[in-house]
């Protein structure tokens, strides 16, 4: 039985050597794709701050909806007044804990 090449382009067992070690030889392409392991590392970090804020959000207790929507109707209707001493003592306590 007779195998014919059917006008595929043929390579030399030289050009396939050739091919080879140009596969295995570290090349500047290869050297940035590894330095790009860094931004990896980088995304790595964001994703664990962002499972600690998720972590944390879940933990933090609901939300008391009646007095939400309580203050709620009170800004639609302009009868919310700021409570003046709990926020000027909320803005020191931050400041303190900076």
């Amino acid at each position: 039985m007779k195998v014919e090449n059917n006008s595929l382009n043929s390579v030399s067992a030289n050009q396939a050597d050739r091919i080879r070690q140009a596969e295995k030889a570290p090349n500047a392409e290869n050297s940035q794709q590894v330095s790009g392991s860094k931004d990896r590392a980088e995304l790595s970090e964001q994703a664990r701050t962002l499972t600690k804020a998720k972590d944390a959000f879940k933990s933090s207790p609901a939300a008391d909806t009646e007095r939400v929507n309580r203050i709620k109707e009170q800004v639609e209707n302009g009868t919310y007044t700021v409570p003046i001493e709990k926020l000027a003592e909320a803005m020191l306590s931050r400041l303190r804990d900076v």
